[in-house]
């Protein structure tokens, strides 16, 4: 089995994108900012 996607829904956004860049080494692919509708996806 593969996952294709996942969400997570965080509190604190530049603190999770710390752990899982920093500590687990994930990789940012994309980011969008969605002013309108109060989201970072």
């Amino acid at each position: 089995m593969r996952i294709l996607h996942a969400m997570l829904r965080v509190g604190d956004l530049p603190r999770s994108i710390a752990f899982y860049t920093g500590v687990l080494g994930e990789v940012i692919w994309l980011k969008e900012e969605k002013s309108a509708l109060s989201i970072s996806i």
